[in-house]
C-alpha cells in the first residue's frame, strides 16, 4: 500500500467474479471509475502544497487513477506514476526512511540550500537523520475506507433494484 491505493472485487471477495451477474457487473463498471476518483481527489487534497509537503509540484502530477477489469476481477486504483515521479521517492514520502548516508556519486559534490545556515552548501557526503514519512495513501483508505464499502453496497443495491 506504500505507493498506492487499490480497491479490489475480485476472486479473494467474490469466488467467482466472471460468474457476477451481468447487472452487477455493468454497475460495478460504471460506479467503480467515480469512486476511483473520489478517493484520487482525497489524495490529491493531501498533496495539496502546504498540506504535508511543503511543495508538491512533482508529486501531484504524478498521481494517476484507474479502473482495471480482467476476466477474474475488477478494481480501482490510485497511484503514483512511476513514469513521472520516481517510485522510490514516492514509497519514502509515504512511509519514511531511517537514518542513512548520501554520497555524491555522479557531481563531485551534494550542492543543497540549506535553512538553518540560511545559505547554500557543497559536501561529498552527508548523513541524512531519516524522515518519519506523511501517509499520504495509507491514511487516505484510512479514512475512506467506509466510504468505499459504502459506495460499493450502493452498486450493489442498484444493480438488483433495492
Amino acid at each position: 500500500m506504500a505507493s498506492g491505493i487499490q480497491i479490489e472485487v475480485d476472486g479473494k471477495v467474490i469466488a467467482e467474479y466472471e460468474r457476477l451477474p451481468n447487472k452487477l457487473r455493468a454497475q460495478l463498471r460504471q460506479d467503480l471509475p467515480d469512486i476511483t476518483r473520489e478517493i484520487k481527489a482525497a489524495v490529491a487534497a493531501k498533496l495539496t502544497p502546504g498540506a504535508l509537503f511543503k511543495t508538491t509540484s512533482r508529486l501531484l502530477p504524478a498521481l494517476s487513477s484507474q479502473m482495471v477489469e480482467t476476466k477474474d476481477e475488477i478494481y480501482g486504483r490510485v497511484y503514483i506514476d512511476s513514469r513521472k515521479f520516481p517510485a522510490v521517492v514516492a514509497a519514502t514520502l509515504e512511509s519514511g526512511s531511517r537514518p542513512h548516508e548520501i554520497a555524491a556519486r555522479v557531481a563531485p559534490a551534494l550542492v543543497f540550500f540549506w535553512e538553518k545556515l540560511g545559505r547554500v552548501v557543497a559536501f561529498k557526503r552527508v548523513m541524512h537523520p531519516g524522515f518519519p514519512g506523511r501517509s499520504y495513501m495509507k491514511s487516505t483508505f484510512d479514512e475512506q475506507k467506509d466510504h468505499i464499502a459504502d459506495r460499493l453496497n450502493q452498486s450493489v443495491a442498484k444493480a438488483f433494484g433495492d
